[in-house]
């Protein structure tokens, strides 16, 4: 795993730290 990635401390999903934020910053202005 590279400083990049992001790996979940509860469910083990690992996903590019840059395309999870993406998907965080999304889903909080879609409220």
């Amino acid at each position: 795993m590279s400083r990049n990635d992001f790996q979940c401390m509860n469910c083990g999903l690992e996903a590019n730290s840059d395309h999870n934020a993406v998907k965080n910053i999304r889903i909080r202005y879609a409220r």
